[in-house]
């Protein structure tokens, strides 16, 4: 059992690990963005509304992003949890069929 945890939690990592990776290429495209609302900000009338509207709409796709990760790595361990004490070989009754 204690095996089966840890490939889960192995799993579980690396799944976190993707979506930071991903997470970091979006904000690889997003920079652009970021410094011309940040230019903006800093040379105009200093209102950092634009920013801050532009930051947590940047949070917001993280937190959606990692909580579907999430949600995904969660199912696959219920999912292997359900069936920890079956064997994945066929019996003799099943591949007579």
């Amino acid at each position: 059992m204690l095996g089966f945890l840890r490939g889960h939690a192995v799993e579980a990592l690396g799944a976190l690990f993707s979506a930071g990776e991903r997470q970091v290429a979006d904000g690889r495209r997003e920079s652009n963005d970021y410094y011309t609302t940040l230019e903006r900000t800093q040379k105009g009338a200093l209102d950092i509304k634009p920013w801050q509207e532009w930051f947590l709409s940047c949070l917001r796709r993280a937190i959606d992003g990692s909580q579907d990760t999430l949600a995904r790595v969660l199912d696959k361990a219920r999912f292997w949890e359900r069936f920890a004490q079956q064997s994945l070989r066929r019996t003799a009754s099943l591949g007579a069929q």
